[in-house]
């Protein structure tokens, strides 16, 4: 018998279709914006820009940011600023290495620069349905759920013995990079996932940088 919190269950090799609203491998999500990951430098990630992407691409890529950036950051940057200065603070000091190592790079592509205290982004269609943290992440993620649905789509997170069911058109931000979690599908519907995140490694470079210790 299946426990309360176990992951969602593999589909039967007879399965010939797979549930679009799932995604267990963890690498079919689009990163977008700056990072510094396994670099010592902020850049661009590779997704945003040529050679993955051509012109016509990059013109929706930066239409997409440009609509993330206006209607949905604004309000996730109120709650943090608000309810996290701390969270804040820390944002702010990445957002000054970024902006002044990639000066050019915001000049030509202005969407690319996420705002105050925001730096990448994941685009996901599905569920992470694998128990996993974000090793890689600085800072509280945010997610924001786009999608139709009625049923589902719970974000379970064993540490705490509890599951929060995101509905459609909300955020949630949490410690990914500490709380183990996976992500249940919706029963009907699609689902689109956008994590908004900051990197360890832009985070701890730009704390070295500024002689501070990089939060736990």
């Amino acid at each position: 018998m299946r426990g309360k919190y176990q992951g969602v269950p593999k589909h039967s090799k007879k399965c010939k279709k797979a549930d679009k609203n799932r995604a267990s491998d963890g690498n079919d999500a689009y990163h977008l914006g700056t990072w510094e990951t396994t670099s010592s430098e902020p850049r661009i990630t590779a997704e945003s820009k040529a050679p993955l992407q051509n012109s016509v691409q990059t013109r929706k890529i930066d239409n997409f940011l440009y609509h993330v950036k206006k209607y949905a950051l604004p309000q996730i940057q109120a709650v943090i600023k608000r309810y996290f200065p701390a969270q804040w603070e820390w944002r702010q000091i990445c957002t000054d290495r970024a902006r002044g190592r990639l000066a050019q790079a915001f000049q030509d592509r202005p969407c690319l620069d996420l705002g105050d205290g925001f730096h990448a982004i994941a685009v996901k269609k599905g569920s992470s349905n694998k128990l996993h943290i974000d090793m890689f992440d600085g800072l509280m993620a945010w997610l924001i759920v786009l999608g139709l649905w009625d049923e589902g789509g719970y974000l379970v997170i064993p540490q705490l013995g509890t599951k929060f069911r995101i509905p459609p058109r909300s955020a949630f931000g949490f410690l990914a990079t500490r709380l183990a979690h996976f992500a249940t599908p919706p029963t009907e519907g699609d689902r689109v996932v956008i994590t908004c995140y900051t990197d360890c490694f832009l985070l701890n470079h730009a704390c070295e940088a500024l002689g501070v210790s990089a939060p736990l």
